[in-house]
């Protein structure tokens, strides 16, 4: 893991990194990313929310944006819902997003 940018944004309440990760395009997921995030910087993996990981066509490198939050209000409040939905296994969404379902249907 090779951190190319680490910039700190004071507004926000935020630390912004790009990460390379060399020969990992494919073979990690966000919530992998996310652990290891977390191990490096010593930091809650709760506060760490991975935005985006690009792979370039015919190389296995990842490049990866990673939010670390000083607290995760903030990033609850900053944040769109999907990114937060992403962070879940799939069945973990399906379950949450069928309880939603069920209470809308049931508040009309």
């Amino acid at each position: 893991m090779e951190v190319i940018s680490d910039f700190r944004n004071e507004l926000l309440s935020r630390r912004e990194l790009v990460i390379l990760l060399r020969g990992m395009a494919g073979k990690i997921g966000r919530k992998e990313l996310r652990e290891m995030v977390s191990k490096e910087f010593g930091v809650e993996s709760s506060k760490v929310i991975p935005i985006r990981l690009e792979g370039e066509f015919g190389r296995n490198d990842l490049k990866a944006l990673v939010y670390i939050y000083d607290d995760e209000k903030h990033a609850r409040r900053q944040l769109p819902e999907y990114i937060f939905l992403r962070q879940l296994s799939k069945d973990e969404r399906r379950k949450l997003l069928e309880e939603r379902r069920k209470a809308k249907v049931k508040a009309v």
